[in-house]
């Protein structure tokens, strides 16, 4: 086991341990493909055994995407999963809570980053994700509900979390994670956990182009969104006038049209979203090659149509459809880190720049969403969010 920290000599050999002590200090992990590497540290702070994903990866040398990929790490969530139903069956709940929740994350891995169109093993493992999540769900210590809201094309499907006991109409804060984190993957049900301990509840849903989700991630596809919030403040348990919105990744550029769009929209937090300087044609040549693939993918495009793919996202840009002269003014916070390697910085300091008052926390040499530092950023997100809709 071995990497190569920046500017060293490459011969020096580390542990995965090691690594994840000090992830900005090495280029990589041999034989894992360093956007994987990347990631490592992030699904660590989630409780993932890094030394069986990077077992699991040598193994055979498996690359995402690819069938020893989906099946190696499909393996691993059968053996979770046959746990969960045998603590479910001797009446431990927590005990199936764990394996349960254990199981999605390691067929979330099978199907990362997303599925491609034909691939029946990746789209198999995310169903088997789906059905492990919603086991788990069974032994939440927490209310949990599924809601379907009629929309064009289809229904959008959301997990609606509220904290225990009556707490009465409560506020709530529609969650979204990216192109590759979907809303029962364990980073968005971390978000979850840290909402609830504040009394917000927490509707999570696939952002346009991601799993569940009926609807494209074209300009103007706010409507599903809206729709649900439509349902939403149907509900006595539902605080009307306490909405918020937290996007990580993609989801951030969903979160921040939402906050401008829709008068509802108290508070937003947006986790590295990309507003507009990542959909300009220099920035997308810069792009690692698997998050442009997820991203075609998820926009329903052909890879071999490069014009339209740029095209389409240059249309997404918030600045190019007019949205940052919108009167609606909501709280803003925005999170990233300096070198992220997906959505540019400048993204971040966009709405600031465009006369909209916003907060900011920047880490100065953290990646994509500040993911590093996320045991320091997702008590810090909560505490915001909750002063804006709680207190």
């Amino acid at each position: 086991m071995s990497a190569t920290p920046l500017g060293a000599p490459p011969a020096l050999a580390i542990s995965p341990a090691e690594f994840l002590r000090n992830p900005t200090g090495y280029a990589g992990l041999v034989d894992v493909p360093d956007y994987v590497a990347r990631r490592l540290p992030g699904w660590a702070v989630l409780g993932a055994d890094v030394d069986k994903i990077v077992e699991t990866i040598r193994a055979d040398g498996v690359q995402p995407t690819t069938s020893g990929w989906v099946a190696g790490f499909s393996r691993l969530g059968d053996q979770q999963f046959t746990a969960g139903r045998h603590a479910e069956q001797t009446g431990d709940g927590a005990g199936a809570r764990s394996a349960f929740l254990s199981a999605s994350f390691w067929y979330f891995l099978a199907r990362w980053p997303s599925p491609a169109p034909g691939r029946a093993d990746a789209w198999h493992a995310y169903t088997r994700h789906r059905i492990a999540y919603l086991a788990a769900a069974r032994h939440f210590r927490r209310h949990f509900e599924v809601l379907m809201a009629p929309i064009p094309g289809g229904r959008l499907v959301g997990y609606l979390h509220r904290p225990p006991g009556d707490p009465g109409p409560a506020p709530v804060a529609l969650v979204c994670g990216g192109i590759d984190v979907w809303k029962s993957d364990p980073a968005i049900d971390a978000i979850t956990t840290s909402l609830l301990a504040r009394g917000i509840s927490v509707v999570t849903i696939d952002i346009p182009g991601t799993g569940e989700s009926p609807v494209r991630p074209t300009s103007g596809r706010d409507h599903a969104f809206h729709a649900l919030l439509d349902q939403l403040l149907t509900r006595r348990d539902i605080a009307a006038e306490r909405l918020g919105a937290v996007g990580l990744s993609f989801g951030g550029h969903w979160a921040t049209r939402l906050g401008l769009t829709d008068r509802r929209i108290r508070a937003v937090v947006n986790i590295g979203g990309p507003l507009h300087h990542a959909f300009q044609r220099d920035w997308l040549d810069r792009l690692p090659p698997t998050t442009l693939a997820s991203l075609v993918n998820n926009l329903g495009l052909d890879t071999r149509h490069l014009e339209q793919v740029i095209s389409t996202l240059q249309r997404m840009s918030l600045v190019a459809q007019g949205l940052l002269h919108q009167p609606h003014r909501p709280a803003f916070l925005a999170v990233n880190g300096a070198r992220d390697e997906q959505v540019p910085i400048a993204d971040l300091h966009l709405l600031t720049e465009h006369g909209i008052t916003q907060d900011s926390l920047v880490f100065g040499t953290d990646r994509h969403c500040a993911s590093y530092a996320t045991p320091l950023h997702r008590p810090f997100i909560a505490d915001w969010l909750a002063a804006h809709l709680v207190n």
